[in-house]
C-alpha cells in the first residue's frame, strides 16, 4: 500500500516557499551577486543533487501530467540516455 504522501508535500511546499522567498530577498538585496535572468544558464546546466522528498515531489507531478503512453515513454526514454551520458562524466 502506497502511503498518503499529501501531508509530507505540504509540508514541502511550505519549506520550498520559504527557500524561493530567502532567494528573492538576496537577489533584491544584492542584485550585483545574483544575475538569473530568463536564458542564462549559471544553474540550469548543473548537477544538482535531490532529496527524497524532491523527487518523489516531481514524481507524482510527472505521473499526473503525463499518463502512461508514447509522450510518458519518450520522455523516460530521454531521461535513460541524460543518466548514462552522465554516469559516463
Amino acid at each position: 500500500m502506497i502511503p498518503d504522501l499529501q501531508p509530507i508535500f505540504a509540508e514541502y511546499e511550505k519549506l520550498r516557499a520559504s527557500c524561493d522567498a530567502v532567494f528573492e530577498r538576496i537577489r533584491h538585496g544584492h542584485a550585483q551577486c545574483v544575475t538569473c535572468k530568463e536564458g542564462c544558464s549559471d544553474c540550469c546546466h548543473a548537477l544538482f543533487d535531490l532529496s527524497l522528498v524532491e523527487a518523489m515531489y516531481i514524481n507524482r507531478a510527472f505521473q499526473q501530467a503525463f499518463d502512461y503512453g508514447p509522450q510518458h515513454t519518450a520522455f523516460l526514454s530521454s531521461d535513460a540516455v541524460a543518466d548514462c551520458l552522465l554516469t559516463r562524466l
